[in-house]
């Protein structure tokens, strides 16, 4: 589904990715761990299209996301994104949120979106604040509809960027929750978290990165219990 090609990416004279090579298949869970300025979200932004590879190439079923015949906004409709700020709309209710992106686009009529919008709030238990504003909402309820605006969009794979990080501890549940349920239900998903327990329930695959490379990757199984290279037992033992 998604081909990553010696990816390298340079902020000025600073080289955040330094040549990154990743196939993710239909219905993986890839998450990514490392440490913080490794450049695990810059990845995430890379593979979507919000930043410009410096060299490289990110192949989405079988086109070059960077090539001049390609429509990036067509390819970000299918590769729902959830960020680690809910970026919701604050003068708009919660239902609007979610509509807003389908009735713009013209892929749903408002009706039609509006009625998947209660589905997707039923889901994730939020229907009762259809009609409420942002600033009504919790944390972790904001989250949570962040993430049914991306589904909505029915995308393909869903990008998360430390999606708990900017959460209280206890809202941090409800969120990893839900992602948990996508990934119970074959939702293609490239995970960027520091959420050890997620990464241990939920990854079909592990990748550990370390200053712009890719440095381990394996099963849940093989990254916690036989980690192979120092650094990232050094990681690991600090995180536990």
């Amino acid at each position: 589904m998604i081909t990553v090609k010696n990816l390298k990416k340079k902020f000025g004279n600073k080289i955040v990715l330094k040549g990154i090579n990743l196939n993710v298949e239909k219905g993986e869970r890839v998450v990514i761990i490392g440490p913080s300025g490794c450049g695990k979200s810059t990845l995430l932004r890379c593979i979507n299209g919000i930043e410009k590879l410096t060299s490289g190439k990110v192949i989405f079923e079988g086109k070059d996301i960077n090539s001049k015949n390609v429509d990036i906004n067509k390819i970000r409709e299918k590769m729902g994104m959830v960020f680690q700020q809910f970026n919701l709309f604050p003068h708009l209710t919660i239902t609007e949120n979610i509509i807003l992106a389908p009735v713009k686009l013209k892929i749903m009529t408002k009706e039609d979106a509006v009625k998947k919008a209660v589905e997707l709030l039923e889901l994730i238990d939020l229907k009762d604040k259809k009609d409420m504003y942002p600033s009504q909402l919790s944390g972790g309820q904001k989250q949570r509809i962040a993430i049914a605006r991306a589904l909505i969009m029915n995308p393909e794979v869903m990008l998360f960027d430390e999606p708990t990080s900017a959460l209280d501890p206890e809202m941090v549940d409800e969120v990893s929750n839900l992602m948990k349920d996508l990934a119970k239900n074959g939702m293609t998903m490239i995970v960027v978290t520091h959420e050890m327990s997620f990464v241990k329930e939920c990854a079909s695959r592990v990748i550990f990165m370390e200053d712009g490379n890719i440095v381990e990757e394996g099963t849940p199984k093989d990254i916690f219990e036989n980690p192979k290279s120092d650094r990232l037992k050094e990681f690991l033992s600090k995180v536990k």
